[in-house]
């Protein structure tokens, strides 16, 4: 069972695991074979060895259908439902569409059917995930969603275990076809792919298993993110509390004293892959408070002068204007010195604070709720939410005189640290979490560890 704030994993044969928690020990199986696969390594001896596609009965693709009419609609499942937290489908903003009644037969899915994402996916989640269908209530799967039936002898959890831990080893990359910006996932390459397939009591017991201690984890999961929330609205509100109390009576417009300048589009085609090259800074690239460079676009170099006026420097701030708020709070961050040289690509924001705004005042302005607050209603874009440099310069704020500000700035430094380090800290807790779940569901169903005979 799960202790603490989490656990690891020590087996003594196939893998170890240290994590930032006490260990937890597992036996090993009797006896192992070679699988003859990359991914799965050695497996118990009295395990056979099969194709994925022996586990089902066939592979059906789903369908958009038609517009709903009142009629003949029913819940069309998409991507966008599959939880893949859960490995489950979640129908909690269902999708109607009208299918013919006559054909309706032999779409409905089943209770027990796996559901296979064969279109979309990008570079970081690629297209390949697979959720169990356990919902009573009638349903078909969308064009991009192929549906599994389980073949006799099979348990479904058990097989969206097995997807699951095939998933995180990346063995769907291997049949993913690329068309037009959106991945396909080849399904009879993907079903081809060997795996171990244990006797249908060892499912079972596997899925016991793992059903339980999985809950316990994303449990602890569950309250280490809640803290992060408490801790961001925490800032927010340190951040309003400073702002909202200033001693000053006029309100000034932002555009008069900030330089704000939008990215240039610069042209897809002329992208280079050298990374000697500057680095375009993109949407994608800001989360709040940091900059993240983990997928990184370039412009040649030879062409800087050009675009000088995009060049950023130290100390800019940058501003994401598509889908300005995520969870984490507002999508700004400063330039540090690893950032740099980078050039401003469209869809983004840079801002400098000119003669009597302060510009780590500035950043508390947008960081501000007042800032939130008053864009919230005048958001456009339906899909992509955004808002335009126009609206940004029109915001209005109280502006207290620059040593007020920097005495506002240094008196929050302090205990926004303490918040930043703390919030810090849990997402490492977290991350090492999720990093247990996904080992502890790879080693369990590649027979990794022996989970037979575990107490409930």
């Amino acid at each position: 069972m799960v202790h603490g704030a989490g656990w690891a994993l020590e087996m003594s044969k196939p893998v170890e695991l240290a994590l930032d928690a006490p260990v937890r020990r597992f036996r090993s199986y009797p006896e192992y074979k070679d699988s003859g696969g990359e991914w799965l390594g050695k497996v118990p001896a009295h395990w056979e060895i099969d194709r994925l596609k022996a586990t089902v009965t066939g592979c059906q693709n789903g369908v958009w259908a038609d517009e709903p009419d009142g009629l003949n609609d029913i819940i069309c499942v998409r991507v966008a439902d599959f939880d893949r937290v859960r490995l489950k489908v979640d129908l909690t903003e269902p999708t109607l569409r009208s299918v013919d009644r006559r054909v309706l037969p032999i779409r409905l899915l089943k209770k027990g059917d796996l559901l296979l994402e064969k279109s979309g996916g990008g570079e970081k989640q690629p297209v390949g995930a697979i959720v169990l269908y356990d919902q009573a209530e009638p349903a078909i799967c969308s064009n991009f969603v192929a549906r599994l039936e389980i073949a006799q002898g099979f348990d479904a959890r058990y097989l969206t275990y097995l997807h699951f831990a095939a998933y995180s080893a990346r063995l769907n990359t291997r049949s993913i076809k690329q068309n037009t910006g959106i991945q396909n996932l080849d399904s009879g390459s993907y079903l081809n792919e060997r795996t171990p397939l244990p006797p249908l009591s060892d499912q079972r017991s596997i899925t016991a298993f793992l059903d339980r201690e999985t809950t316990q984890i994303d449990a602890l999961i569950a309250k280490k993110e809640r803290l992060i929330e408490l801790l961001q609205e925490k800032r927010t509100a340190l951040i309003g509390d400073a702002i909202s109390q200033s001693a000053a009576s006029t309100e000034v417009r932002l555009g008069h004293y900030v330089d704000l300048l939008p990215g240039f589009a610069f042209p897809s085609v002329d992208f280079s892959q050298d990374p000697d090259d500057i680095r375009l800074l993109r949407g994608v690239n800001i989360s709040p408070g940091s900059l993240r460079w983990d997928e990184v676009v370039n412009w040649p170099k030879h062409d800087l002068v050009r675009f000088g006026r995009y060049q950023l420097q130290l100390g800019d701030l940058v501003l994401g204007m598509d889908r300005p708020w995520i969870g984490s709070g507002i999508r700004v961050s400063f330039l540090t010195a690893r950032d740099l040289p980078a050039l401003l690509l469209q869809r983004v924001a840079r801002l400098r604070a000119k003669h009597g705004l302060v510009q780590q005042y500035l950043r508390l302005i947008l960081e501000s709720p007042q800032f939130r607050s008053y864009f919230e209603p005048i958001l456009t874009g339906i899909s992509v939410p955004h808002i335009s440099p126009d609206q940004i310069a029109s915001f209005r704020f109280k502006l207290p005189s620059m040593s007020t500000q920097a005495a506002i700035c240094q008196k929050l430094e302090t205990e926004m640290t303490e918040i930043k380090n703390l919030g810090e800290h849990l997402e490492t807790s977290v991350n090492h979490l999720k990093e247990l779940r996904t080992a502890l569901i790879s080693a369990a169903v590649t027979g990794k560890i022996d989970v037979r005979g575990e107490a409930p």
